[in-house]
Parts: C-alpha cells; sequence; structure tokens
C-alpha cells in the first residue's frame, strides 16, 4: 500500500472485468495465491516440453463493504514459562499447557472451495482473506496519479492498526511480536502521578519529607510480575541525589544510602523467593542530615534519580526487566528488555519556615 496517507490505484485491487464498487469505507483483505512457474507464453495449452514445473507462492487483494473492528496486536494469555517453540505446539494444539490454541485450527480439516483462477494466471480463495486495513474509496481530489478514476485512501479512524501477513499466518504474527513472552515491568507509581518516563516533574518538599520518612519504606515500586529477591539489592536499585554545589553552581550526584530495601509480597516457587514490590528505606544518619537539618544540600532543590538496572532483575522465566517506563507503548518494536530504568523528578526548594518549625 506504499506510505500512511498515500492514495493508490483501485485497480490495483479490483481485477479487470469486476464491476467498480461505490465510494465508501471497506475493509481491505489479503489472499495467499499461487501459480505455475515459470510463466508459459500461452498457460492454457503450452508445449509439452514447456510444462511448469513449480509453484510461485504471492498474495492477491480484494476488499469487503464496511470495516472489520479488530485488534490484530492482541495476545492469547500465557500462563507459565515458554520458549518459542513450545508457544507454537500450544497455539497448534498438539501440546497442551496454557495457551489458548489458534482459533484457525475450527477450521484446518474444512475442505477448501475451488481456488479462484483469474486473469493474471493467480489461484486464490476468496473466501480466505485476512483484514489487512480500512480503507476508503472516494472520488479522486486535485492531481491524482490515477487520473480522473476512483482511487483508494486509508480510512480516517486508523488504518495502521490492523496489520496481518497472508491466509493462516497468525501465529507468525503472534511470534514476530514475541507473545510467548511476558516481560516484567514496572506498574506506575502511586507517589509520582502522571510521571511519562519522558519529563521531569515537580514533587513538593513536603511531599517529597513525607514520603521519605515512610514507615514501610520510602519509595514504593510494584511489578507486573514478580522479581527475584536475590536480585534485589544496592547495585540493582539506586536512589541518587543530583544537588547544587554552593561554591561553583555545579551539580554533583550523590548516592543516597539506603538502610535497606525491603521486599513485599514474597512468594516462592522453586525454593526462589520472588518479590512483588519492593520500598527503599534511607539510613536515619541521612533522614537527619538532608530532610530535617537547615543545613542540607537538598536545600535548593534536588533532581533525584531513581535507577533499575533491569539485566539483574528477572522474573520467574529469567526473563530479565523491561526498561520502558509505564504507559510506554507495547510490543517487541518498543521493548527494552534488560535496559536501565531512570525515574527522574526534581523536588522544589525546602522552605526555610517549615524547616525551622
Amino acid at each position: 500500500m506504499g506510505k500512511v496517507g498515500e492514495r493508490v490505484c483501485l485497480e490495483d485491487v479490483v481485477c479487470p472485468g469486476d464491476r467498480l464498487p461505490e465510494p465508501g469505507i471497506y475493509t481491505l483483505l489479503v489472499h495467499y495465491a499461487e501459480r505455475p512457474w515459470p510463466v508459459l507464453p500461452d498457460p492454457c495449452c503450452p508445449p509439452s516440453d514447456q510444462q511448469s514445473s513449480w509453484i510461485r507462492s504471492g498474495v492477491r487483494f480484494s476488499i469487503d463493504k464496511g470495516c472489520a473492528e479488530h485488534d490484530p496486536c492482541a495476545c492469547p494469555g500465557v500462563h507459565g514459562c515458554l520458549d518459542a517453540c513450545g508457544y507454537v505446539c500450544q497455539r497448534q494444539g498438539s501440546s497442551a499447557g496454557g495457551v489458548e490454541p489458534d482459533p484457525d485450527l475450527a477450521c484446518a480439516m474444512d475442505c477448501p472451495p475451488p481456488l479462484r483462477s483469474r486473469y493474471d494466471g493467480w489461484h486464490w480463495d476468496p473466501k480466505a482473506g485476512v483484514p489487512l486495513a480500512c480503507v476508503e474509496i472516494c472520488e479522486p481530489r486535485g492531481f491524482e496519479p490515477c487520473g480522473s478514476k476512483p482511487v483508494l485512501r486509508p480510512a480516517s479512524h486508523d488504518p495502521c492498526k490492523v496489520r496481518r501477513h497472508v491466509y493462516r499466518t497468525r501465529q507468525l504474527f503472534e511470534l514476530v511480536r514475541e507473545c510467548h513472552l511476558e516481560r516484567p515491568r514496572l506498574e506506575p507509581l502511586s507517589w509520582l502521578d502522571g510521571w511519562d518516563g519522558i519529563g521531569l516533574p515537580e514533587m513538593s518538599w513536603a511531599d517529597f519529607a513525607r514520603q521519605c520518612h515512610e514507615p514501610e519504606g520510602g519509595f514504593p515500586l510494584w511489578f507486573t510480575r514478580p522479581l527475584r529477591t536475590d536480585g534485589i539489592h544496592e547495585v540493582s536499585i539506586m536512589l541518587m541525589a543530583v544537588t547544587k554545589e554552593i561554591r561553583t553552581d555545579y551539580r554533583e550526584a550523590r548516592r543516597v544510602p539506603l538502610a535497606r530495601i525491603v521486599p513485599c509480597e514474597i512468594i516462592e516457587n522453586g525454593g526462589v523467593e520472588f518479590a512483588r514490590g519492593v520500598r527503599l528505606r534511607p539510613t536515619d544518619a541521612w533522614l537527619g542530615a538532608e530532610i530535617n537539618d537547615d543545613e542540607s544540600t537538598l536545600f535548593y532543590g534536588p533532581v533525584i534519580e531513581l535507577v533499575l538496572r533491569g539485566a539483574m532483575l528477572r522474573d520467574p522465566c529469567g526473563t530479565m526487566l523491561d526498561g520502558r517506563p509505564p504507559g510506554a507503548p507495547n510490543g517487541p518494536e518498543h521493548a527494552r528488555n534488560g535496559d536501565d530504568l531512570v525515574i527522574a523528578f526534581r523536588v522544589e526548594r525546602k522552605p526555610r519556615a517549615a524547616s525551622a518549625a
């Protein structure tokens, strides 16, 4: 179809001799097709020494009235740890497990209808099309590469959300999206509303001080899947404060000493402990010097950086933490498996009146 928004001639989809459809919204379908190869000058009556001995595979397109709404990006639920081979076996129904069989299996034994042979020699099943995109058939406007003939253009609702390959290739599509992997990710932060992983939000001094003094442990972090507790330590999870150096106006990064990284909601699996979340508890000495004391180096408003080293944080399947922040797009094209995740925010200046009180 070319680039998003590019218009193509309707003849690229409708075969010669077929009636042109009326303007409106349609579903563009792609069909598996095949033809004898090599192509002979007269495929109907070839000489005996020019019989085609090979089959060439390809695709053909058709359109149906209306827009087929579905979510091709959705992965089936996966329960347990699977490699790509196990995933395929369970989707094909040849192995029982925690993945539902592919719905295409319901028609796997159906007798296919006669294949359609058109003007170009391609044979394809007109009933076995896979939705590719929603398109609009419209009258041409201004300069058109197709002259004055009707054209196809992407429908306005979102032509990019439907992406399929060809007939009966749902599993290939799922493997490309790595549906057999469920990466652990960071849950949205309750103490930093609206953080998108890009901007630098600001937290009030009062909220920051309250969070640091939280009795159960300062800054809670929750994950979509439990992580091994032996990988949770001061090297895999670090809290940094970037402060202003008073004499030269430089910025200095200092590591906040943590009395303890407290695992939360611990479970055991195969003799190994896993935790659904952690809490970061600064030392009492740091709280006294930097939060309660008027001579705190945080007085001018620090930037706080919480760093998670994804390569050390593993779930029960051994999969590393995905470094994408909460709300980032899903799918392997966006994945940052094992990358560092940096949570950064600015703290407002420490009010003198509040510290004196």
